[in-house]
């Protein structure tokens, strides 16, 4: 009976111990699939019970017709395994959730906004004239970033008997990815420059900017990096090295401010670090890219935004729109 049970306590300790294991595994591998763990607890919960259960029926039989029965045994173990696997694989994926569709009430269009749609398409007709009777067209013009110089735009609109004009302190040009570095967000804010090495040699320069939001009693990170094959690698090493990026760039300056009414000062060297980090890039990154930083940067504590050529484009739209609206 001893060396009958002996292989079935130490099944019924391995099962336990998966068990135990699948429940911490997940803090030291947060990347593995949930699906793992799912298996491998359920999995050992189970390998347990059966284990007990063979104990169980050596006992009946060993009373009842003093041998144990291998073949309704084997059958019974191997009927609530599937049993148990089926039950593990229904449970360990998320169940498809059926799409919703919702509907959208059109709008019938005002005068004004019929008007604007109507300027919008002679502006990008013009365009599209300015391009084919003109050399040295840029890209930016070419992908309907840049319109064409004003003084023209506006002669050919009184040409075409047209009563509005451009105005002449719109933007023409749209922002670079640099200028929206340091123009964004309009808070305190101090500057550096560091040089990153990496192993195989290469180097970058980049820049980086500590904001001080002190309505939102905190600080941020910002950072630039140019154009650059390296740039994978140096979001890489802003989240290795933030608190040393951080630290330099404040460079033991301090600052100060009152809120109305307030009686205390609020200096920036007390302003925590909210976690938040601003990446402006040249270089363009892959969706692939971009997924596998952010949850690079999920797991050292940190929320990121990557801010690239798509979001110059949408921060030009929104110049332009609000040059239209005034």
């Amino acid at each position: 009976m001893l060396k009958e049970l002996i292989p079935l306590g130490v099944g019924a300790i391995f099962g336990l111990g998966t068990a135990l294991m699948a429940t911490a595994a997940p803090l030291y591998y947060p990347n593995a699939p949930s699906w793992v763990w799912h298996w491998l607890f359920w999995g050992g919960l189970a390998l347990m019970a059966l284990m007990v259960l063979d104990v169980a029926l050596l006992f009946l039989w060993r009373a009842d017709v003093g041998a144990p029965k291998l073949w309704p045994a084997l059958i019974l173990n191997l009927s609530l395994a599937v049993a148990a696997g089926a039950t593990i694989w229904h449970y360990s994926f998320p169940r498809r959730v059926p799409e919703v569709k919702t509907a959208t009430i059109p709008t019938v269009p005002t005068a004004q906004t019929a008007e604007n749609a109507r300027r919008d398409t002679l502006l990008a007709r013009l365009r599209q004239e300015y391009i084919l009777s003109h050399d040295g067209i840029t890209p930016a013009m070419a992908a309907g970033l840049e319109n064409p110089p004003i003084e023209w735009t506006n002669q050919r609109l009184q040409q075409l008997g047209e009563t509005w004009r451009v105005p002449t302190d719109k933007l023409e040009m749209p922002p670079t990815i640099e200028e929206l570095f340091k123009t964004d967000f309009g808070l305190l804010t101090v500057m550096h420059e560091f040089n990153m090495s990496f192993q195989n040699g290469g180097t970058i320069t980049i820049k980086t900017r500590v904001y001080f939001d002190f309505n939102a009693h905190s600080k941020f990170l910002g950072v630039y990096i140019p154009a650059s094959p390296l740039t994978v690698p140096a979001c890489v090493g802003v989240v290795q090295d933030h608190l040393k990026l951080i630290g330099e760039t404040e460079g033991g300056i301090t600052a100060s401010t009152r809120a109305p009414g307030d009686w205390s000062l609020t200096e920036t060297k007390d302003l925590p670090f909210s976690g938040r980090v601003y990446v402006y890039h040249e270089s363009e990154l892959s969706l692939r890219e971009l997924a596998d930083l952010t949850d690079y940067y999920k797991q050292h504590g940190l929320a990121v935004q990557f801010r690239g050529q798509n979001y110059a484009i949408e921060a030009y739209r929104n110049r332009l729109l609000k040059a239209r609206q005034q």
